[in-house]
């Protein structure tokens, strides 16, 4: 899923919650592997990971305490299990009121390809590491996707400075 930023802003809502809603994308798995599942490029440790993915408090402490569970003197496995419930119980308390300040939000969906908004400068950017260029290899899985062409597809700028544009 894919909620743009302009839908989200006459929810009241704050600037961070609104970042976070409108960079959420889901990604489909055929059970085998996953997309999700491989590290991000110079990972070194945990907190590569939850700086890539932009966990919150919550999931942090629960992805920290999970990884070191019984491996950490000054807290047991019974400490850390607590510790994942406490934290996930209280994600849980946030997103059931995030859910409850929109509550049509899935409304606000869009089917286009692979739930995803690719960047708009994908026809002059070679930057191959990109997660949002929509490249020939997308194109072909697009139109296999649809079956033929003008696939629903949602585009987006998201060039900056720090996006590692390459000119084509």
């Amino acid at each position: 899923m894919h909620v743009g930023r302009s839908v989200l802003a006459g929810t009241g809502l704050d600037s961070r919650t609104l970042h976070l809603l409108g960079d959420c994308h889901a990604m489909k798995s055929d059970g085998s592997t996953a997309e999700y599942y491989q590290l991000p490029e110079g990972a070194k440790e945990l907190q590569d990971l939850i700086s890539h993915r932009n966990l919150n408090a919550q999931d942090g402490e629960i992805f920290r305490s999970i990884y070191r569970k019984g491996l950490a003197d000054h807290s047991s496995e019974l400490r850390d299990a607590r510790k994942v419930l406490f934290y996930a119980r209280e994600e849980v308390r946030r997103l059931e009121k995030l859910e409850m300040a929109i509550p049509n939000i899935r409304r606000y969906n869009m089917m286009c390809f692979r739930d995803t908004t690719w960047c708009s400068y994908s026809y002059i950017c070679d930057n191959q590491s990109c997660t949002v260029i929509f490249n020939d290899y997308h194109i072909k899985a697009c139109r296999e996707w649809w079956g033929k062409e003008g696939a629903p597809v949602a585009y987006a700028n998201f060039k900056t400075d720090e996006c590692g544009y390459v000119k084509k």
